[in-house]
């Protein structure tokens, strides 16, 4: 399951970089287009892991050599690096009483541990040889954990972890439904986690009325707590201060044609057919940040008028294509810098991380692959300035 690794043929990578320019443009009449030059994403080198099964890229050591995966099957923990090399790898046996399964977060902290997050309401660390220092369950916390696999926890400056546990899916918070909340976890003491801030009042979300899903999608950097959800097209940004969190700056992302759904005065009355099997609702899919710059990912969705059901209710090239997802590049003072960079098409969910020197790693998806299935591909990218 796994070895080594081999990088792409050249031949490939000739293709793949024809698919990035074809698919990478920007939208005409944007104003911020002009702002910093960026006229698209190039292909700067590819990963070739030999494994068996899927891998889902979660995160990346601080000098961005090594990367953390998942095997969300089998709740395998793998290790590799810019070579592509299997450093390490472990696997939480089910019938093991340290087991922790059901994982939906990893991510390395500053000493290189690995912070799990699993269902139903469970924190871990190990150490990167698969050794369980930490195991807590939360009993105060609702027994649904989340159904979002990406990185939800991040170690903090004081080594506190601060995110989501339960991020399940949420709507109109009605009677029974579970609130995304901020949870801040301190992995030495025995205590329940501290709840932070829920969803922000000039959120969309908070006005009372039924949204639909809420994914919330978040990101810790220095400090700075950067959060968004689904269908609001909208950024939050908290100061972390003093084990507490302010919020700082609302920040209204304005991505034109972004397709709003239609709310309901409650769930009863909402309207699933208009808003899930007769159009696809614009998604904020990611956020990543480094000491430059914020890095926000979405798709747009598609309209009702645009709106193909036989084609868009399959996951294929084609449904894919018709709905891309894109980059949005802010600086340090929160400005939108430029928006609307095309993340190529065969990029699995967009970016998983982001160096200091702005380069972005992402999985590509097995819809894309032409070679054989016991291999996982990932390519790195940078913004061509």
């Amino acid at each position: 399951m796994k070895n080594s690794v081999h990088l792409i043929s050249e031949s490939s990578i000739v293709v793949l970089f024809i698919l990035i320019v074809s698919c990478s443009h920007s939208k005409k009449g944007d104003n911020n287009n002009s702002l910093a030059g960026i006229t698209s994403l190039q292909l700067k080198d590819s990963i070739l892991v030999n494994y068996l099964e899927e891998l889902t890229l979660m995160d990346a050591s601080e000098n961005f050599s090594e990367f953390l995966a998942l095997n969300k099957k089998t709740d395998e923990v793998v290790i590799f690096n810019n070579d592509g090399i299997i450093v390490n790898s472990f696997e939480n046996r089910k019938d093991s009483p340290d087991a922790v399964n059901n994982i939906f977060s990893l991510s390395f902290t500053k000493s290189n541990e690995i912070i799990l997050g699993a269902s139903p309401s469970i924190f871990a660390i190990y150490d990167r040889g698969g050794n369980q220092l930490i195991k807590n369950k939360f009993s105060s916390l609702f027994p649904r954990g989340s159904s979002i696999v990406q990185k939800q926890l991040f170690n903090t400056e004081e080594n506190k972890v601060l995110g989501h546990l339960h991020a399940y899916p949420d709507s109109s918070f009605s009677n029974g439904i579970i609130k995304p909340t901020l949870l801040l976890i301190d992995p030495e003491a025995i205590s329940e986690p501290k709840p932070m801030p829920k969803i922000p009042a000039k959120s969309k979300y908070s006005d009372g009325k039924f949204h639909g899903y809420v994914f919330p999608i978040l990101n810790y950097f220095r400090g700075k707590l950067m959060l968004a959800y689904s269908n609001d097209p909208r950024l939050y940004v908290y100061n972390y201060q003093n084990e507490e969190l302010y919020l700082s700056e609302t920040i209204d992302l304005d991505i034109y044609d972004f397709v709003e759904i239609v709310s309901s005065s409650d769930e009863k009355s909402f309207d699933f057919d208009n808003n899930y099997r007769e159009m696809k609702p614009g998604m904020i899919w990611g956020i990543l940040s480094n000491d430059r710059n914020i890095f926000v990912m979405y798709a747009k969705g598609i309209s009702e008028t645009r709106f193909d059901g036989e084609l868009h209710f399959k996951i294929t090239k084609e449904s894919i294509e018709s709905n891309p997802m894109y980059l949005m590049v802010l600086d340090k003072n929160l400005k939108i810098v430029q928006k609307d960079i095309a993340i190529p098409y065969f990029i699995l969910d967009g970016f998983k991380s982001v160096s200091d020197k702005g380069v972005f790693i992402g999985r590509k998806s097995p819809i894309f692959s032409d070679i054989e299935a016991n291999h996982e591909i990932f390519y790195t990218f940078e913004i061509d300035r």
